[in-house]
């Protein structure tokens, strides 16, 4: 049985206690008489434990910022030490021609390199830095080198300690919102699962027929088909606008009333981790934007999402956007 979505669940469940107060009236209004599932479990607990859960995801969105401004900064001190290397190689070239220098210098790493490789090449970048400033006997040049910007060796040093610690902090952030969203799906799953228990207690005291029955909130998606996906989604980078350009062609299932757009900032995709990024209408096929694409090699992980008018959707294939 399909479960209705994480982001639905806080409102499924408000809904729910709204019926069950009025289930408890119907039975009696008291205590004695209230509805109560296994373990003498009360609209009083249900309520109890939304709240739970809704401190709970707020203190996951806490943590979600965080990681992305620890993303951002580590983002921005990336691009800027990159600049710092392809100067270095262009000032050892200049200022020691001809030298043994010029066969160590590291290669340039990719804007979205991962951390090994990256930090791999400032370190090698380092490394030889410090020697070349200890060497005088290059004919023509004069130590200690420094590069355009008035870049010395120690204001390197820096910059690369500064880089370092952004990985590590970003690691922590990235340990802590795992956590703290597998706190978070602990509490969804049983808070679920209560709201299935009271969809069959309700007949079961009041008929099938009550209207009570009749109208109890749906915690299961709608049935009916799930709509095939879009077709040809892709991303370019918009060099005018500075956004990435996300295009698809229709769903060509029926019925279809509008397709959200939905981002991960991290790798592999994952559905409970995913945040909203836009709605269009059913006859839009086309989205600007540039959430968390702040820096050069920035990324995010996009999926276009076609819904039909019953409640049922299906994703795309992820796209990966990162900003050149």
């Amino acid at each position: 049985m399909a479960r209705i979505a994480l982001q639905e669940l806080l409102a499924t469940a408000q809904e729910i206690i709204a019926h069950w107060q009025q289930t408890n009236i119907a039975l009696g209004g008291t205590p004695v008489t209230e509805l109560k599932l296994s373990g003498n479990y009360t609209v009083a607990n249900l309520t109890t434990d939304r709240t739970a859960l809704q401190t709970q995801m707020d203190v996951v969105q806490t943590a979600l910022n965080a990681f992305t401004t620890v993303a951002g900064t580590r983002d921005v001190l990336r691009n800027n030490i990159r600049t710092r290397l392809t100067d270095f190689r262009v000032a050892v070239r200049y200022a020691l021609k001809g030298s043994g220098y010029i066969n160590s210098l590291p290669t340039l790493p990719a804007k979205n390199a991962g951390e090994n490789q990256t930090i791999q090449a400032y370190a090698d970048m380092l490394t030889l830095w410090t020697a070349l400033n200890a060497d005088a006997t290059v004919p023509g040049f004069t130590p200690p080198l420094v590069i355009p910007g008035t870049v010395a060796l120690a204001a390197y040093t820096t910059e690369l300690t500064n880089l370092r610690t952004a990985y590590t902090t970003l690691a922590t952030n990235i340990a802590k919102l795992r956590i703290e969203r597998d706190r978070r799906d602990a509490l969804a799953t049983p808070l679920y699962n209560r709201l299935l228990e009271y969809r069959v207690a309700v007949p079961g005291k009041l008929g099938a027929a009550h209207p009570l029955s009749t109208s109890l909130p749906p915690v299961t998606p709608t049935g009916g088909a799930t709509p095939k996906p879009v077709v040809n989604p892709f991303v370019v980078w918009d060099t005018v606008a500075k956004k990435a350009h996300i295009t698809w062609e229709a769903s060509p299932s029926p019925n279809i009333e509008g397709y959200d757009v939905r981002f991960c900032i991290a790798s592999p995709y994952k559905v409970e981790d995913e945040n909203p990024l836009a709605s269009v209408k059913a006859d839009e096929f086309e989205l600007f934007t540039d959430q968390n694409l702040s820096t050069s090699g920035s990324t995010i992980y996009v999926r276009i999402y076609a819904k039909n008018k019953t409640g049922n959707e299906k994703g795309s294939k992820t796209l990966k956007i990162v900003r050149p």
